[in-house]
């Protein structure tokens, strides 16, 4: 179940018509601010072994990046008798970039992480339901997004910021 909404999620901002470098451009921007750069790498736990062991790219050429990875507790309850198995999972997306000026990073990471929430509420318009079923694992929203402050190491190192989002879990043939 873990497995399968981090790849839904993972799959979704990369898409061509609503993931985050095509919704990126629409984001309003706040006087002479600029577009922030697209997306150039998109990585995932179960397919990165930076990723799997909680690091990401500091090339720059695979900067800025997103990675999504499984992150808390996975609720699952207890029930007897039934055919499905539902669990409550948070996803986090992290994005990580480079920038010489501290300033600027941040800003450009505000605003793709506000292109990463409009993806995602495209993902779950009902519109999409196709869209977050993988395997015999459904995917339902909570309402739940969290955006935690911004995290800045110094020493141009990248900056990263980060999007939480609960989802709920069916998983049909457990």
């Amino acid at each position: 179940m873990i497995l399968e909404a981090v790849r839904i999620i993972h799959t979704w901002l990369q898409d061509g018509t609503n993931g985050v470098n095509a919704k990126l451009p629409g984001v309003p921007l706040d006087g002479s601010d600029s577009v922030p750069a697209d997306i150039v790498t998109f990585l995932e736990e179960t397919s990165s072994a930076q990723v799997a062991r909680g690091r990401v790219p500091e090339v720059a050429s695979q900067l800025p990046c997103l990675a999504v990875l499984q992150s808390g507790e996975v609720v699952v309850p207890a029930v007897i008798g039934t055919t499905y198995q539902d669990a409550d999972i948070t996803v986090t997306i992290w994005y990580v970039a480079r920038d010489k000026d501290s300033d600027t990073a941040r800003r450009d990471a505000m605003y793709t992480i506000r292109a990463i929430r409009r993806s995602l509420t495209e993902l779950f318009k009902p519109a999409n339901d196709a869209s977050r079923v993988r395997g015999s694992v459904q995917m339902f929203p909570t309402g739940e997004i969290t955006i935690p402050p911004l995290f800045t190491v110094q020493d141009d190192v990248p900056i990263s910021g980060a999007v939480e989002v609960r989802v709920k879990v069916r998983d049909t043939s457990p």
